[in-house]
C-alpha cells in the first residue's frame, strides 16, 4: 500500500513538474512573439501594429553609443514618431540573446541589426488578461555608417 501510495505521488509531481515545463515554453514563445511583433510594427512604420503588443504605460528608454544623454518615449510619442517616419522603417534581424520569466514578468536581452543601426537592448513584459505586453525598451542605438 505505502508503494502504491508512493507511486502515485511521485506520478502527481511529475505531472505537475511537466505542466509547469510546457507552460514556461509557451510562455516564452509568446513573449518572442510579442516582441517579434514589436520589431515588425517599428521596421513597417506601423503604430496600429503595436497596439496588441504594448502595455498602457510602455515606454522607450535609450541612449545614442558613445553619448551620456538619455532620451525617454512614453507610448503615444512613440506611436507618433513611427506614423512621422521619423523612426523606425529598417528591415532589421531580431536576435533574442537570453530571456528569463517568473511570476507573470518577462526580461530579454535583443540585438536587432539592420542597415542603418544595430540595438542592443533589454526588454520588459507583463502577461495580461490579454497575452503579454511590452512595458520597457531600454536600448542603446549604434548608427551604421553610411
Amino acid at each position: 500500500m505505502k508503494k502504491l501510495i508512493m507511486m502515485t505521488t511521485t506520478l502527481a509531481l511529475a505531472s505537475g513538474l511537466s505542466s509547469t515545463a510546457d507552460a514556461a515554453k509557451s510562455d516564452g514563445a509568446a513573449v518572442k512573439a510579442a516582441i517579434a511583433a514589436f520589431v515588425q510594427a517599428g521596421d513597417d512604420q506601423d503604430p496600429a501594429a503595436l497596439e496588441p503588443v504594448l502595455h498602457p504605460e510602455f515606454r522607450v528608454v535609450f541612449r545614442m553609443a558613445g553619448s551620456n544623454e538619455l532620451t525617454v518615449l512614453d507610448r503615444g510619442t512613440y506611436a507618433q514618431l513611427l506614423e512621422a517616419k521619423k523612426i523606425g522603417g529598417d528591415a532589421r534581424r531580431l536576435k533574442v540573446l537570453s530571456m528569463k520569466q517568473r511570476d507573470g514578468l518577462a526580461e530579454a536581452t535583443v540585438q536587432l541589426d539592420g542597415a542603418k543601426a544595430r540595438f542592443e537592448g533589454h526588454m520588459t513584459l507583463v502577461r495580461t488578461p490579454s497575452g503579454w505586453k511590452l512595458i520597457q525598451d531600454a536600448t542603446l542605438f549604434s548608427p551604421k555608417a553610411k
